[in-house]
């Protein structure tokens, strides 16, 4: 158990640009360097499930540095599927602004009135693999994610780079499935929009 712990710590320090603990020896638990304790403290105070959480390996068993997990939005949360390759992320965003001129103004440009945030498009990019046999198609993993690109629904998205955003879920609006050279491999990428749903409530007056 503390050589499991051991391995689970040093991939989270290595993941987060620390430096690594000393070499385990069986029977003591190991500890930072001098001027390691204020970094290393945080995650020696993580439980074991915490710490196997904090680390998501791909398929292959390789940890993931920034892993992208989704579900339907009426599933339960228990439902989360992890991509099986780590995709690529990217986020574009932009601010809503109207500009309006000013008649025979003696200044130069625009009256800039900010009105909201626009929706955040996403892209994600990758490819689904199967590690085990090197022969076979991954059907199981490309009929998985067909079904969460032609859900009429919005997805619920869990990842650290959206989560910094305020991004939890997202409305697909295209899926590219290309050819992609190796029977076992397949590539993929996906154009979503953030989807904020706003909480409307009507008060409706001498409602009976």
């Amino acid at each position: 158990m503390q050589t499991n712990r051991f391995i689970l710590e040093n991939l989270l320090l290595n993941r987060a640009g620390l430096p690594v603990l000393p070499p385990y020896k069986p029977g003591t638990v190991a500890q930072p360097n001098n001027g390691q304790a204020y970094q290393y403290g945080e995650i020696a105070a993580m439980s074991d499930q915490q710490l196997q959480q904090a680390i998501v390996a791909n398929a292959n068993g390789i940890p993931m540095f920034m892993p992208l997990s989704i579900k339907l939005a009426s599933e339960p949360d228990s439902s989360y599927w992890t991509f099986p390759c780590e995709p690529i992320i990217s986020l574009n965003g932009k601010n809503v602004v109207v500009r309006r001129s000013v008649a025979k103004s003696e200044k130069r440009g625009t009256v800039k009135e900010r009105w909201s945030h626009d929706d955040y498009t996403i892209s994600i990019q990758g490819v689904i693999i199967n590690y085990k046999n090197e022969k076979v198609y991954p059907r199981e993993e490309v009929n998985r994610l067909r079904m969460y690109m032609e859900a009429r629904e919005a997805i619920s998205v869990k990842c650290e780079l959206l989560e910094i955003f305020g991004i939890n879920q997202m409305a697909i609006e295209t899926f590219d499935i290309p050819f992609t050279k190796g029977e076992y491999v397949q590539g993929y990428s996906i154009t979503a929009y953030s989807d904020d749903a706003p909480q409307l409530l009507i008060k409706l007056d001498n409602y009976v």
